[in-house]
């Protein structure tokens, strides 16, 4: 990958790295970050995924259609209708609208900055993996 879409790539991948490390506090822990890592490296396929819109998380649609699922970031349920398949997601919302969310997320004040910076890299890494099913067309 080359241009912008490298440089990004990049910078996830070292934020994943930084937020696996031993010590590190990250809230997610190691499962949050390799499961965007799984997507980034396109070890399974994206139609296997669906996304939490709350908060932005992933998880396998498999775990998802159990009954009593609740998202292990922000805590809704199926019964809320927050989460939406990730391919689906992804064909469906343009990268400007995301590029948009990162950048008002940005701007938002009083949010902990661990919780801020989570979230802008889980906005990076849908970008990433929006470009790349748009390119597949």
């Amino acid at each position: 990958m080359k241009g912008v879409g490298g440089m990004l790539s990049g910078l996830v991948k070292d934020l994943v790295e930084r937020w696996r490390a031993p010590g590190s506090q990250h809230a997610g822990g190691a499962s949050d970050s390799a499961r965007y890592e799984i997507l980034l490296d396109e070890v399974e396929p994206l139609d296997r995924w669906t996304l939490c819109t709350v908060c932005l998380n992933v998880d396998r649609t498999l775990a998802v259609v159990r009954s009593r699922w609740r998202c292990t970031d922000c805590g809704v349920d199926t019964r809320n209708d927050t989460q939406q398949p990730l391919q689906a997601y992804l064909i469906a919302t343009p990268p400007e609208t995301i590029e948009k969310n990162l950048r008002e997320w940005m701007n938002v004040k009083g949010a902990r900055v661990a919780y801020r910076t989570l979230r802008a890299a889980r906005y990076k890494c849908l970008l990433v993996l929006q470009k790349r099913v748009q390119g597949r067309g």
